[in-house]
C-alpha cells in the first residue's frame, strides 16, 4: 500500500513540474507615447522572458481591421520603444511573440507565452 501511494505522488509531482515548466506567463503594456515612439515594458518572474523579446506594434481601424506598425526587441529589463512612422492619433496595442529557449545554468527549457496588452488611445 505503501508503495502504491509513493509511485501516485511521484507521478502528482512530476505533472506539476512539467505544467510549470510549459509555459512561463507574460504580460506586455504599452506605458506611453512621447517624441514620435511608442514606449512599453513585457513583465514576467521568468528574466529570460522579458530580455530580448520581440514585441509587434498595431494599430485596430475603426473598421475592426488590425495594421501591423513595426516590431522591435526588449532589453535586459523587458522595455522596448517603436517609432510612431504615421504620427496619426487612434487605437494601438502591443504583443510579445511566444519565445523558447534554455536556461544557460541549469540547460532545462523554457517558453514564455504570447502577450497582448490593452488598447492604447492616442
Amino acid at each position: 500500500m505503501r508503495r502504491w501511494f509513493a509511485v501516485l505522488a511521484v507521478a502528482a509531482l512530476s505533472l506539476t513540474v512539467v505544467q510549470t515548466a510549459a509555459g512561463k506567463a507574460s504580460t506586455v503594456v504599452i506605458s506611453g507615447y512621447e517624441l514620435g515612439f511608442f514606449n512599453g515594458s513585457v513583465k514576467s518572474k521568468t528574466i529570460a522572458c522579458k530580455q530580448t523579446r520581440r514585441v509587434e506594434l498595431w494599430e485596430r481601424e475603426t473598421s475592426g481591421a488590425e495594421s501591423f506598425l513595426g516590431f522591435t526587441k526588449t532589453d535586459n529589463f523587458g522595455r522596448w520603444s517603436i517609432v510612431d512612422s504615421d504620427g496619426t492619433g487612434g487605437d494601438y496595442f502591443a504583443k510579445a511573440k511566444p519565445k523558447k529557449g534554455k536556461f544557460k545554468k541549469s540547460g532545462k527549457k523554457f517558453t514564455c507565452t504570447e502577450a497582448t496588452s490593452p488598447i492604447f488611445t492616442r
